[in-house]
């Protein structure tokens, strides 16, 4: 009876002996992860130490023990630099702060400065002022706090700009360009100056907003400086935005390429092995080296050096030397979706592609009768049959490996990403090799123009081909609980505005600016399945309604509501939520204050009364007819010059709980909350304030 425990255990550690031979690499990744991670993945390391003690592979545990030793110091490092250098700027009174660097990142309105002490730094542009990847730029500006998510439980993008690094945010009043002073400024500004002279030959031929030229530029580049919205919309929708993201599947494509034209050269193995390496080198370096591309050359690069030296590989091994490379580069990227969605889905493609080859294909004919003897017709149908086969199987584990971490990082699921990635993988070969024809035939202006002509075609095939799988129903569904019917969301936005939805589906009162609508009510309301049937407009500044047209062109049977047309009496208007009542301003009132032609809202349930103020002052609620006055909970906004936080006319609406729905400031001094003196006496009244900060339900 002794022996059978015995026997189980010496081949668990025969079978470990062998694993830990064949993937030496694989036990210390799994430490480091488990050092970064803390907490729980303190667990992961102490089992990968144990694990290669029991196997007596003293080698890689020494090799284990560096690398954690060395990625926690590393990591310990950079968080105590970066807190250090947020309570520096945070303890301070606000001032105007000059710092110099080079730009890494950049976008419309906002950019990430590498500073010369090498501090990342992100920066809010004014309209003025375009940065470029690589720039070296001298700024003066003012600290801003990072804005939370718009709502507890989705994308947080100050979460995200910590795993980059960036410690702190300021909001640029002057900026100075410089001249490159390094080889790192120079190379990223090679860098962004090649991109653009490919991205320039690839769209020759075509007007500048030409779709299906965008999304061939961004494809082979990741270029999305020029991409349509729209586009990136529609592959965001059918789970393939990954295809604007230069990855793996980018990587390996352009390697069989480069491969093919090199066998035409006739050249030796060595040869064109290190050519190949050089070549991919350069077109990882043209495309801004990103986290996905630099993972699939190091894994290529090991591959090819393994066949070189004559040396056995293993797909674990080589895909642990990658990530272990990454890791000990820069901790941070362990906590980066795109390096975990990189990962995870290649090592999904890999187990799937091992499972097809065992997989029986499909529309083969009798498995008894040998290839030797098939018809041409059978042998075909066998390689095609293997081939859809296999595709669906590797499409089906890429898209499992994705879901939890889409779940996680940005609480959406993309029903139809299986079909999409089935439509995308034979026809991104073709896009992106006559991509490539045509930059080899770019000294030829007839080849060129005729290469691209035929290239659009196919691509614009491809994009009606996703929009078609986008538009489908519930192709890009919410992974977070719907909105009750009851509900109250304030979407607060930077100046001190706000939006604010009052019920499901409900009235909608404001959306900001173009981009406010864009980057956060459009996806707050998309994750709550909040769906606005009103849209009132308090005023027409583009501050408060800027992004109209895109909350139209989301929600297409919105009715909207000009404040500035309402009868003097007001309107009353009804949806499965409630009644609303909306009253004008007062016209004795002056008007020299915007504020002061804010309208008010009245929200009723059937058992409760929700009074929506916003911006108007005291003045707007003191002419109010009586029977408005009464609510359960009262919604405040910011008036700076009467704000409306008297506790006498508080106490008359008998309400129970105040909401204050005022944005933040970006650092100017405003009034956001009711003053100090009515803040002590609102408990005494048995009056609840809160922030809008979370979605509100109505009270029992």
């Amino acid at each position: 009876m002794n022996r059978i425990p015995a026997f189980l255990s010496g081949g668990a550690i025969a079978g470990l002996r062998r694993l830990l031979a064949a993937s030496p690499l694989f036990p210390p990744l799994l430490a480091v992860i488990g050092i970064l991670a803390g907490g729980w993945g303190w667990y992961l390391a102490i089992a990968a130490l144990l694990a290669t003690a029991l196997a007596r592979q003293w080698k890689t545990l020494l090799l284990l023990a560096l690398a954690s030793a060395y990625a926690g110091w590393k990591y310990h490092q950079e968080e105590t630099r970066i807190q250090l250098l947020r309570d520096t700027w945070h303890q301070t009174p606000p001032s105007i702060r000059h710092i110099e660097g080079t730009v890494i990142r950049s976008r419309e309105h906002s950019a990430i400065l590498e500073t010369t002490g090498g501090d990342a730094i992100e920066l809010l542009l004014p309209e003025t002022i375009s940065m470029q990847e690589g720039e070296r730029w001298n700024i003066r500006g003012l600290p801003a706090d990072f804005p939370p998510p718009p709502l507890p439980g989705l994308f947080d993008r100050s979460a995200w700009l910590g795993t980059l690094g960036v410690a702190c945010r300021l909001r640029v009043i002057e900026a100075y360009r410089q001249p490159p002073a390094s080889w790192q400024q120079r190379l990223l500004t090679a860098s962004r100056e090649c991109r653009r002279t490919i991205s320039s030959l690839l769209m020759s031929g075509a007007p500048p907003d030409d779709p299906a030229a965008q999304f061939i530029a961004a494809l082979l580049l990741g270029d999305k400086e020029h991409a349509d919205t729209e586009i990136i919309e529609n592959f965001r929708r059918s789970g393939c935005l990954h295809a604007f993201a230069v990855s793996g599947l980018h990587v390996g494509i352009i390697a069989l390429l480069l491969g093919g034209l090199l066998r035409l050269c006739h050249c030796s193995p060595f040869t064109k092995n290190i050519l190949l390496l050089l070549l991919l080198g350069g077109y990882i370096f043209v495309t801004g080296m990103p986290v996905s591309a630099v993972r699939a050359y190091l894994m290529i690069a090991a591959f090819l050096l393994a066949r070189l030296l004559q040396r056995d590989y293993r797909l674990l091994n080589i895909w642990s030397f990658a990530a272990l490379a990454l890791l000990l580069w820069n901790p941070r990227y362990l906590f980066q979706p795109g390096f975990q969605l990189s990962f995870a889905v290649y090592a999904a493609i890999c187990a799937g592609a091992c499972w097809s080859r065992t997989c029986r294909g499909w529309f083969e004919p009798d498995d008894y009768i040998p290839f030797r003897l098939m018809t041409g017709t059978e042998r075909l149908r066998q390689r095609w049959g293997r081939s859809a086969c296999g595709l669906f199987i590797v499409s089906v584990c890429a898209w499992l490996a994705a879901l939890p971490l889409c779940i996680f990082h940005f609480h959406a699921v993309s029903t139809w990403g299986i079909a999409a990635n089935i439509l995308l993988a034979p026809l991104l070969p073709v896009v992106m090799g006559l991509g490539v024809a045509a930059l080899c035939l770019s000294w030829c202006p007839a080849a060129l123009l005729g290469i691209n002509w035929l290239n659009r075609h196919i691509a614009d095939l491809t994009l009606q081909g996703i929009a078609a799988l986008s538009g489908l129903p519930a192709a890009y569904i919410p992974a977070t609980s719907s909105m009750p019917q009851d509900s109250i969301v304030i979407m607060t936005f930077t100046h001190g505005s706000h939006a604010c939805l009052l019920g499901n589906p409900g009235l909608l009162i404001d959306c900001g600016t173009a981009d406010n609508a864009r980057w956060t009510v459009a996806p707050v309301l998309f994750h709550l399945t909040g769906t606005p049937g009103l849209f009132l407009a308090t005023h027409a500044h583009a501050r408060q309604t800027g992004g109209a047209e895109t909350i139209r062109q989301a929600h297409p049977g919105i009715i909207s509501i000009d404040s500035s047309h309402l009868p003097p009496g007001g309107i009353t208007a009804t949806t499965p939520a409630g009644t609303y009542t909306i009253i004008p301003a007062s016209p004795q009132l002056p008007h020299a204050d915007a504020d002061d032609e804010t309208p008010i809202v009245l929200w009723e349930t059937g058992k409760h009364r929700t009074l929506y103020i916003g911006d108007a002052s005291l003045r707007s609620l003191l002419r109010l007819p009586s029977h408005i006055l009464r609510a359960d909970t009262v919604i405040l906004g910011r008036h700076t010059r009467h704000p409306a936080d008297d506790i006498e006319w508080l106490r008359a609406t008998g309400a129970s709980r105040i909401i204050m729905a005022s944005g933040s400031t970006g650092g100017a001094p405003m009034q956001e909350e009711p003053s100090p003196a009515v803040m002590e006496i609102l408990p005494a009244r048995s009056i609840h304030f809160t922030r809008a900060d979370t979605p509100t339900n109505l009270p029992e």
